[in-house]
Formats: C-alpha cells, sequence, structure tokens
C-alpha cells in the first residue's frame, strides 16, 4: 500500500512521514502542492492513502479531494489540519459526499497515538474480502439460484468491552457469494425485500451462523442480527425465528435482534413480533439510533434493551464538541432506562479513548476486526482481545 502526504510545512511533513513509517512498513511519498501530487496518483496503480493539509499553496485541499474521487486506486482520505473545528465539520461534510471508501480528521499537532490508530484500521480495511463492485441489483431469478446453491453466508463482527477487553457478543452480518464474487449490501437488500424473500433470508442466514459458530466452539458467545421491518409486519415472523432456535438448540436468551429505526408506523404486527419475542427472552437493540428517523418514542412503547450509537456519531465525536455531547447524552440516557449502549463504527484508539471518558463500555469496528467469515473468527478473536490486553495495560 502506498501513503501519499501533501504538507507544505517541511517540519510538519517530515514529523507526519516518520510516525506512518514507525506504524507500519508502507511506501510513503510527501508532496508540498496539490499539482505535483496529482501527477504522481495520475500513474499510481496500488491501493493508496492520502493524508492532506487544507491550506496548501496555489491550490487548496478541498480542490484535490474532488480529483481523488475519480482515481479508483484511492482508497482514503485523512485530512490533516489545524483550521477550527466548524470548518472541519463541514470539509468532512464534504468529502462525505465525494463517496470515499475511509476518511478520517485529524487536528494539528498530530499526535503518535492517532496515526496508529488510523493505520491499523487502514490495514483491517485492506485485509477485508475484495467486494464485488457491480452497481446492478441482484434480479429475483439470481437471488433464487443464491437460495438453492445455499450462497447466503453469515459473516461476525466482534462486539467489545473496552474496558476489561473481553469480547461482549458478535454481530452476524448477512453476505451472498454469488458466481465467485462476495456481493456488496447494496446489490441484494432492496431486492430481497421487493421479491418478499428478506424474511427467509433472515432466518437463513441464522441458522447457518448458530450451525458454523457450534461447528467452530464458538457458540458460547451471545449473537446479534438485523431485522427488517418488513419482516417484522408479518403475523407469524416471531414464530418462524422462534422455531430456527428450537431446531438449532440454541438459547433464546443469547440472541439479540437490531431493529433499524423506521419511519414507518409502528403497526399491530411489529407490536406484536417485538413483544412475543422479548416475551421468550430474546434481546431487542435499536440499531443505528439516530440515523434519519430517530423515535423516540420508540423507546418508550417498545420494550428495547439495547441501543447501538450510528456510526456517522461514533466518527465524528473526535473533530465536534456538538457530536460528542449528543453521544454522552445518548449514553445517559441508556443508563437512565437501563439500556446497554454499544457504539458503533469504531476506527481509531482515540476513539476508544473518547468513549471510555464518555464511560461507554461496548463498542464495535473495524479498530477490532473486520466482518469475517467463520472460519477465520477464533484467530480474530483471540487477536483482538491480545490488542485490548496491551491497550489496558499501555
Amino acid at each position: 500500500m502506498k501513503i501519499v502526504i501533501i504538507e507544505a510545512d517541511n517540519f510538519q511533513c517530515l514529523l507526519l512521514s516518520r510516525m506512518i513509517k514507525r506504524a507500519g512498513d508502507f511506501d510513503v511519498i510527501a508532496f508540498s502542492n496539490v499539482d505535483d501530487c496529482l501527477m504522481e496518483l495520475a500513474i499510481t496503480s496500488e491501493p493508496t492513502v492520502i493524508f492532506s493539509d487544507i491550506n496548501l499553496p496555489d491550490r487548496s485541499g478541498i480542490t484535490l479531494f474532488r480529483e481523488l474521487k475519480k482515481n479508483e486506486y484511492i482508497l482514503g482520505l485523512v485530512v490533516v489540519s489545524a483550521l477550527p473545528e466548524a470548518m472541519l465539520e463541514s470539509i468532512k461534510v464534504l468529502i462525505g459526499q465525494f463517496g470515499m471508501k475511509f476518511t478520517h480528521i485529524l487536528n494539528k499537532p498530530v499526535i503518535e497515538d492517532e496515526i496508529n490508530g488510523i493505520i491499523h484500521s487502514i490495514e483491517s480495511f485492506i485485509n477485508y474480502p475484495k467486494l464485488s463492485c457491480a452497481d446492478n441489483l441482484l434480479t429475483k431469478d439470481e437471488l433464487q439460484r443464491a437460495k438453492y446453491e445455499n450462497s447466503f453466508h453469515p459473516y461476525f463482527q466482534p462486539q467489545v468491552n473496552i474496558r476489561t477487553g473481553e469480547i461482549h457478543g458478535l454481530e452476524i452480518l448477512g453476505r451472498i457469494i454469488f458466481d465467485g464474487q462476495l456481493m456488496l449490501p447494496e446489490t441484494f437488500i432492496q431486492p430481497l425485500t421487493k421479491f418478499g424473500m428478506m424474511t427467509e433470508y433472515t432466518l437463513s442466514i441464522l441458522a447457518r451462523a448458530i450451525h458454523l459458530l457450534r461447528a467452530h466452539g464458538l457458540d458460547e458467545h451471545r449473537i446479534s442480527l438485523n431485522v427488517e421491518y418488513g419482516s417484522l409486519q408479518e403475523v407469524d415472523f416471531a414464530e418462524k425465528l422462534l422455531q430456527v432456535l428450537r431446531e438449532s438448540a440454541y438459547p433464546a436468551r443469547q440472541l439479540t435482534l437490531e431493529v433499524t429505526e423506521s419511519k414507518s408506523s409502528l403497526s399491530a404486527n411489529v407490536l406484536y413480533n417485538l413483544t412475543e419475542l422479548k416475551l421468550n427472552s430474546i434481546t431487542l437493540s435499536i440499531d443505528n439510533f439516530g440515523h434519519g428517523s430517530s423515535n423516540i418514542d420508540e423507546l418508550l412503547n417498545i420494550p428495547f434493551s439495547e441501543l447501538k450509537i450510528d456510526n456517522r456519531y461514533t466518527a465524528n465525536m473526535i473533530t465536534s464538541v456538538k457530536t460528542k455531547a449528543v453521544n454522552q447524552s445518548i449514553n445517559q440516557l441508556c443508563k437512565d432506562l437501563n439500556i446497554i449502549c454499544i457504539a458503533q463504527g469504531v476506527e481509531t484508539e482515540q476513539q476508544i479513548q473518547v468513549l471510555k471518558a464518555l464511560d461507554v463500555s461496548l463498542a464495535q469496528g473495524f479498530y477490532f476486526s473486520p466482518p469475517i467469515p467463520a472460519p477465520k473468527l477464533k484467530n480474530a478473536l483471540t487477536t483482538t482481545r491480545e490488542m485490548m490486553e496491551k491497550l489496558i495495560l499501555a
């Protein structure tokens, strides 16, 4: 992997370069202006991460960011700047519009632990299984074929207690491997819903996940699984899911169902299914809390026992005092309501330290591990525990 630095200040450039090289064996190239950098990027043919300041001679870093979108080899962007917080927040939103795969903002002066954390998450991102770049949605025939070919696969991502280093649980993330490619969720989630196959897919992923965890001696862990509102609107969904647990001999008390907030009104079927699942000792969780359609009524009217802070709130709390305060308020709300709080999207050690300061104990994200298939899970959990033990003792 190549890392390109764009920094006009020679001392800052040298300092950043040394930190990056100490963090890993990378090919580091530095430039003092945008034009020279673009000339280099025009001939690059390997995964590249950009570390760039905003205030640069001749052309600002903003003009560079727009050009990066056109280069398929640019893996991500780390902005390193001394600009005011409010300006950096706007820049982060702008970068998001450019569709960069991996983005971070660091305030000057840069701390080496921040660099180490970012490098670690970059390496996790690169080691993540290569996904299909197909833009087309899967057709009904393709989904049916994937079903009959047993191509619905569970991947797993650990949830970690950042105070003790212990594994709190495993989130199951469904994948489809089709024609030898690991498909992006964007290519199959919408079609599964459209063609009425989402519930079948969800239950298949759950059953297979339990089977694989047991086969690898990991079925003592709690598991969580996302459930779509469309499935919850089916009158017999709770019974179907409970039947899977009975057939798999997996205790309901070890399962958490994550429900993404919805703008849709809560129907009688949704309330019935959620209540029935809760009565059978299944934990209910609000996924991506704060993403687009936050609804406090759900916390008041449905027996949720867990809340997961949206990825964006975790990412922005480093550079935004407001977002940090919101996360603190969410965690306090959870404490007052006796609800478990989990921060999603953790990618750096700095985020972990901020979460600890906010008294958030549970976290999930690429810092610990990307979603991985069952055969790699045992080694990944061992690595995560060892990494957390060193961090806690440091």
